[in-house]
């Protein structure tokens, strides 16, 4: 009997066995772990990429982290200068009391030392404030790195202002020097004076131009620029402009020397920069001469009625004249007080004799001296004294701190006040500033200093406090100015420089130069400390607010951050799903494919074990 060879091949069926064994394996091991990806072998770059996205997801939970962290040192902070404004506003409030004069001793000690009490804790809460065992609020946390994102560049830098006692409790004080100038307009002028004429609370420029009989007006922005507004012609020619309010309406007028006719040209203002028709008063100066002068007439109320008043001398006169203004904006018949000097040249106006009435100092260039009227103040004026001789222009002020006025000379003569009416002769003697004097506090120290200009150069002239002066570097102009004022064009504090120029253009500004320095101890002992710490104390307001905005719109910063970073972990998240997370339906059906599968190769596989031995078998019975 013929035996034909069975085609079941057990080895085959073996090895078909074992692999479905290992694909069921491998779907349980799927199922249990919920993992598509566990190993390289599983899927080489999907395991690369979900490392991958591992590592992104875990980076941006601990960039939350720190961005929490950085946030809560930002609240510390923000809880201390929250209540350091407190403190300073509460210091303000103490500093409006004490300037009070009516205060007595005992007040104004128990005032002082409340504020020396909120000022230790103010120092108290700098030096405590830290978070992590590093302080916050001293100037010492600075630009610090926030590791803000899940990659090394991904970063941000965080700095916390100094808000010691010394950076914030300052003020702005101008250094002594002015920034390169910048002019206006077109008609050259010869005289300037500064003030506000449209009611604006910002300084303006009015200049008078000798060759053309008119007054410019430069409205000033506030931020250190004057824009041309209007103009005022006169019917003839004018030498100086000054501004009062002749008609008590409360408005700047505008008053110009027409030097031609000895009149006193006077322009109404209307409130916004514009100025009406000329109106004239004849001062009697009799100047007819042909030449400009300066310092020839002056503003005031003489007579204590409430109504602006004129004193004039004439360049070539030799009288001296006083009229009375209504009031209305008309004046009463000119009154001649004074008659025969040499040479009356210029004129200048204070209380030299501490009286609290207006005095008269007329400089006779042609006796080479200075004589010296006391104003009773009634509109009279009496000869006091004839002192110095004296051919320069010179500028009244307390230039020695004592309570009384002193004058100094553009050639650099001292001279102090007494405070009867008479001065005696300075020790000093300071550097020429040759001309166009003007006087102010440039420098915020609390001391008149000097400017004047020659030579296409603006000379500078510090005060020391005790009539001396220190010279400051000059600037330079374009050509010389023909007159000088001081004013505070961009609202900073600290004084600049207008000036008049003959050619070519009419005004320009040289911005007054500041810094912000520490006003050093605090108290409020006197009524004029205390006006002066309302200052500090409004800069150190503004200064601790502006830190907290800062830190303010850090915090938020951040706060977007830690969204956007919470929203990206989660797609992150859902993407390292997709890849590796298995389908569990469709995991399911391969499964029990394959579990299937594999009873049907081993029935396949016992089967064709048992086909072996029944061969076999037979071959046996067979021999």
């Amino acid at each position: 009997m013929k035996v034909g060879f069975n085609s079941l091949n057990p080895i085959g069926l073996q090895s078909s066995v074992a692999r479905t064994t290992k694909a069921i394996a491998r779907s349980l091991e799927r199922l249990a772990t919920g993992s598509r990806v566990s190993r390289p072998a599983d899927d080489i770059a999907g395991y690369r990429l979900g490392v991958n996205l591992d590592s992104q997801v875990r980076g941006l939970k601990q960039a939350n982290l720190n961005v929490a962290d950085s946030q809560n040192a930002l609240e510390t902070a923000d809880t201390a200068i929250e209540s350091q404004i407190q403190i300073v506003s509460r210091m303000r409030e103490i500093a409006l009391s004490a300037a009070s004069e009516t205060l007595n001793s005992s007040e104004r000690e128990s005032l002082n030392t409340e504020l020396q009490s909120l000022l230790a804790d103010y120092r108290r809460i700098v030096t405590t404030t830290n978070y992590n065992d590093q302080k916050l609020i001293d100037g010492s946390y600075s630009s610090k790195t926030i590791q803000m994102g899940a990659n090394s560049g991904d970063q941000a830098s965080m700095s916390l202002g100094n808000l010691s006692e010394q950076n914030i409790f300052t003020r702005l004080q101008g250094t002594g020097s002015f920034s390169t100038n910048q002019t206006f307009g077109s008609y050259g002028a010869n005289d300037i004076d500064v003030a506000d004429v449209n009611g604006d609370g910002n300084l303006d420029i009015l200049g008078a131009s000798v060759a053309n009989g008119t007054v410019d007006v430069f409205l000033g922005n506030g931020h250190g620029a004057v824009t041309f507004a209007s103009r005022m012609t006169a019917s003839s020619l004018l030498s100086e402009v000054r501004t009062g309010d002749y008609d008590n309406d409360g408005i700047l007028d505008v008053f110009a020397m027409d030097y031609i006719n000895g009149a006193i040209a006077f322009f109404r203002g209307n409130g916004d920069g514009s100025f009406g028709t000329e109106n004239t008063v004849t001062t009697g100066a009799g100047l007819g001469d042909g030449a400009a002068s300066t310092d020839s007439f002056k503003l005031g109320d003489f007579n204590a009625d409430g109504n602006l008043d004129i004193v004039s001398v004439g360049f070539l006169g030799n009288d001296v004249h006083y009229l009375q203004g209504d009031g209305s904006g008309g004046f009463n018949t000119v009154n001649t007080f004074e008659s025969g000097l040499g040479l009356a040249t210029r004129i200048q106006v204070g209380d030299i004799n501490n009286d609290g009435k207006l005095d008269v100092i007329v400089e006779d260039s042609g006796a080479s001296k200075t004589i010296n009227y006391l104003g009773d103040g009634n509109g009279n004026f009496s000869l006091t004294s004839s002192q110095f001789s004296l051919s320069f222009e010179y500028q009244m002020g307390d230039f020695n701190r004592d309570g009384k006025l002193d004058f100094v000379t553009s050639a650099g003569a001292f001279y102090y006040g007494i405070g009867d009416g008479s001065f005696g002769t300075g020790p000093s003697v300071f550097a020429s500033v040759a001309g166009k004097m003007a006087i102010g506090d440039i420098n915020n120290d609390g001391i008149l200093d000097i400017i004047g200009s020659s030579a296409s150069l603006g000379r500078i002239r510090l005060g020391n406090g005790d009539g001396s002066f220190r010279t400051a570097p000059n600037i330079s102009f374009t050509t010389t100015p023909q007159a000088n004022a001081l004013g505070d064009f961009n609202s900073d504090g600290v004084l600049d420089w207008a000036f008049g120029l003959g050619s070519p253009a009419a005004v320009g500004l040289s911005m007054g130069k500041g810094v912000n320095s520490y006003t050093g101890p605090m108290d409020v002992q006197t009524s004029a400390k205390a006006t002066e710490l309302i200052n500090v104390l409004d800069n150190a307001l503004e200064g601790l607010t502006r830190e907290r905005s800062k830190a303010a719109a850090l915090h938020s910063r951040l706060d977007f951050t830690y969204s956007a970073n919470l929203l990206m972990t989660e797609n992150l998240e859902e993407a390292k799903s997709r890849n590796s997370d298995v389908d569990m339906v469709l995991e399911v059906a391969e499964l029990v494919r394959n579990q299937i599968l594999q009873q049907s190769q081993i029935a396949v596989l016992t089967q064709a074990n048992l086909n072996m031995k029944m061969t076999l078998q037979l071959l046996r019975t067979r021999n």
